[in-house]
């Protein structure tokens, strides 16, 4: 069994970003188990009478917001950088998550939880022959 290094740190490269010439790149980590436990805890609402329904946008961001270390290559059409800004917690902040599109928040939580999960499988996920 591989253990989940939580000091590791990963590059990845969004789909959309691969043909670029900078593309957005962004480092990622794998949340330990009790960020886990509590981003999969508020994954599922059941709500009195209404059935089942799945928080994705909520567990995506919280995903993301957790798991983002930094990223370069976030410009806008006129080649102004807009690095990632973190509460003192280390957390992204809404202000910089704002910046991204939900496609990617998506794509990068599917990562984000995927390493955290699958450790053995974080170069296949990230694209990294090793970690930085």
């Amino acid at each position: 069994m591989l253990v989940v290094n939580q000091e590791e740190e990963w590059d990845y490269i969004p789909v959309s970003e691969r043909e670029q010439k900078e593309p957005f790149t962004v480092v990622v980590k794998p949340l330990g188990i009790r960020k886990m436990a509590k981003l999969e805890d508020g994954y599922v609402l059941v709500k009195e009478g209404e059935g089942v329904a799945l928080n994705q946008g909520t567990y995506n961001t919280k995903a993301v917001k957790a798991g983002i270390v930094s990223w370069k290559n976030l410009k806008d059409d006129k080649g102004k950088e807009y690095p990632a800004k973190f509460s003192s917690k280390g957390e992204v902040l809404d202000e910089s998550l704002n910046l991204l599109p939900p496609s990617i928040i998506a794509e990068l939580a599917n990562v984000i939880v995927s390493i955290s999960k699958y450790p053995e499988d974080a170069e296949v996920l990230t694209g990294n022959d090793a970690s930085k």
